[in-house]
């Protein structure tokens, strides 16, 4: 698969992850959820499970429909649309990225997505590409950023 065609796959499939978080964060009930795209048989996929009061409520996983070495593609595309649409949110939060190895509750590789009423999805990043690094890089810049404006804005 040529980059072109899985930058048009990955786009298309991104909207239904997309979906999904807007769902979670707008549910009334405080749900906590772990999100991992890894590569399995090469292959780029997702899985899904949210918990509700440590019942799991909802899961799901899909293939999204390319190979995992275009990883980086789906990387910055959900990135992009988080730091778009939950950063200037008064409801909704990202976290900055994070790797956080060998903790029982807390281990991850990616961010989190919040909303002002204690739900929480960890996103974790598993299958990666050469420019992960930097696409988290600026990720947590934009954070940073919003951050320091912010500081000026309330003197």
């Amino acid at each position: 698969m040529k980059r072109e065609v899985a930058e048009e796959v990955l786009k298309k499939n991104s909207k239904v992850i997309f979906e999904y978080f807007d769902k979670f964060m707008e549910d009334v009930s405080v749900i906590s959820g772990i999100v991992n795209f890894y590569s399995e048989n090469s292959k780029l996929v997702v899985d899904i499970e949210i918990s509700e009061d440590g019942r799991v409520v909802f899961g799901t996983g899909f293939n999204m429909g390319t190979s995992a070495v275009y990883a980086d593609i789906l990387t910055r595309e959900i990135s992009e649309y988080l730091l778009e649409t939950y950063l200037p949110s008064a409801n909704y939060g990202v976290s900055e990225y994070a790797m956080i190895k060998d903790h029982p509750t807390h281990s991850r590789d990616g961010f989190y997505i919040f909303n002002s009423h204690g739900s929480r999805v960890v996103i974790n990043f598993r299958a990666q590409g050469e420019d992960f690094k930097n696409i988290m890089l600026e990720h947590n810049k934009v954070i940073e950023e919003k951050r320091e404006r912010e500081k000026t804005i309330k003197r």
